[in-house]
């Protein structure tokens, strides 16, 4: 039964991860967005300098997108192509968990529109998706999810997976601070075995330790560790960008550009719920028998949902990524509503109709086709990446090639071992650099973005002061100021090149010391006066 049933759900399963790697492959073409640029400069000084996220570099995300980057350069090197590889390597992963778990419930080929919505969903929105630190959290979920289902059989190695559970869900919070109740779920699901849930729950927590242990000791062996770890990751984001709170029209702009998702999924819900609606594709073999949850499934799914709502709505940006949690978990039942559709629309000419419309919305107007146009131009005149690439972002002064050119000046005319220092809202330059910066703020919001009331917090005050500290001490080779780029300015309203010259000492330890060398694109390069 068991190998039939595996037999049943193979040339699905291989149909799922070819799916995935068509819908994605144009993935591997997109640049860095500007969080994939701080990631990855983070993790190249880690790898290059043994610089701890928060010591030797600075973010106000919780590290686990830090780790992923440093897994991915380790893997496939320092460059896009390395991690998108690496990304799309994740997403086939995914994808196989994804199916697996929705086979549990769902026919094969409902488990395979699921996860080719899913993935549809995510190349939607192009590079502003593409890396995302919630994509490597939901990985943790799936995985977590995965193991934890393993509990409830009798294996001997159920405890193992629990285990693993704890590892995995616990994981999630180390990509983004709000996904920390998602372990909570896993506990409540261990409450209701029928047997030996005090031994599994000790196991799962026992892996929660394992990966909380593993986070925060190297900062408590380190002088201040734990000081700035709080100070960027929760402070921070207490007193300055936890108060930036998007209007309500953000979230209408958002969930309308998943009109596709939400109205499917809504149908779904209500062809699973209405047993008017389901007589209408009975015996289609979506569903076959509905399937019966039991109270550890129900606990598990709506405390997923729960815990991606309470996350969305803390946050209270609105950004498509912080909708993450939400949309796996609506994935089947928008393959269930659109597949129950399809199945109640009589008549053969209409169901052919129905899908050539969803196909050809789907590839006009979900699909990221604005992407493919330049690539496949750019192919024709011998230049299939490039210029695409620099076209996906918007201003000139800013794009990948300017970054590139900053960077290469720098290691063609500056000195060996010559240290260089980087003011700028992105990151593009200091990965791309094989130079070490003096200062360990990775990108300049730190200490340029205010409180909600215009003031800067007291330890952003000892921020500045360390900084022009370490500029006077260290006196870098070339100090490069960005002088934007407007699309990341909505938190800070000022770039750096004005910005800078409000921290007090800044004007005063330049003027003596620095020149002016020369500018490209959107950035300024200052020399020292040797």
């Amino acid at each position: 039964m068991v190998a039939s049933t595996r037999q049943k759900r193979q040339p699905f399963l291989f149909a799922t991860l070819a799916g995935t790697i068509l819908l994605l492959s144009i993935d591997l073409l997109l640049p860095f967005n500007r969080d994939n640029e701080i990631f990855q400069s983070m993790a190249m000084d880690l790898v290059r300098f043994g610089r701890l996220p928060y010591l030797g570099s600075w973010a106000h995300d919780f590290p686990g997108t830090i780790y992923a980057h440093w897994l991915s350069i380790t893997i496939f090197g320092n460059s896009e192509l390395g991690f998108r590889l690496f990304d799309l390597s994740l997403h086939l992963a995914m994808a196989w968990m994804f199916y697996s778990l929705v086979c549990r419930w769902l026919a094969p080929r409902t488990a395979l529109l699921a996860v080719m919505l899913y993935m549809l969903h995510y190349i939607s929105d192009g590079f502003v998706l593409a890396g995302q630190r919630d994509e490597f959290a939901l990985f943790f979920m799936l995985l977590g999810t995965v193991l934890i289902l393993e509990t409830t059989g009798e294996q001997r190695w159920k405890y193992l997976t629990g285990f693993g559970a704890g590892i995995a869900l616990t994981m999630m919070f180390t990509f983004r601070a709000t996904y920390g109740t998602f372990p909570l779920v896993g506990l409540a699901f261990l409450q209701f075995s029928i047997r030996n849930k005090a031994a599994l729950s000790i196991s799962f927590m026992m892996g929660s330790a394992c990966v909380l242990l593993a986070l925060f000791i190297p900062y408590f062996l380190q002088t201040g560790g734990m000081e700035q770890v709080y100070l960027a990751t929760i402070r921070y984001n207490l007193d300055i960008y936890g108060g930036i709170r998007s209007p309500v029209s953000v979230l209408t702009h958002t969930l309308l550009a998943q009109k596709l998702f939400l109205v499917s999924g809504l149908l779904g819900i209500l062809f699973l719920l209405i047993p008017s609606l389901r007589r209408l594709a009975q015996g289609r073999n979506i569903w076959g028998d509905i399937p019966t949850l039991t109270i550890q499934h129900r606990v598990l799914f709506t405390g997923y949902t729960f815990c991606g709502l309470i996350s969305l709505l803390v946050m209270g940006k609105y950004m498509i990524y912080h909708f993450e949690p939400l949309i796996l978990i609506l994935a089947p039942f928008a393959a269930v509503g659109l597949e129950s559709l399809l199945y109640a629309i009589p008549g053969r000419i209409m169901k052919v109709a129905m899908i050539a419309v969803l196909v050809v919305y789907s590839g006009l107007r979900v699909y990221p086709i604005f992407l493919v146009q330049p690539f496949v131009h750019d192919l024709m005149i011998g230049q299939p990446i490039a210029i695409a690439q620099n076209e996906i972002i918007p201003e000139p002064g800013f794009r990948r090639d300017v970054d590139a050119e900053v960077a290469s000046y720098i290691e063609r005319t500056a000195p060996s071992g010559e240290r260089i220092e980087c003011a700028t809202l992105s990151a593009g330059i200091r990965w791309r650099s094989a130079r070490m910066c003096v200062t360990r703020y990775t990108t300049f919001y730190a200490l340029t973005m205010r409180t909600p009331g215009g003031h800067y917090t007291p330890f952003q005050i000892d921020w500045r002061k360390a900084y022009i500290d370490s500029l006077r001490s260290a006196k870098p080779y070339y100090i490069v100021i960005g002088n934007g780029p407007d699309e990341i300015m909505d938190w800070v309203h000022e770039p750096p090149t004005k910005s800078i010259h409000e921290i007090p000492g800044f004007d005063s330890m330049i003027v003596p010391h620095y020149r002016i060398d020369t500018a490209i694109g959107g950035y300024d390069i200052l020399k020292r006066r040797d």
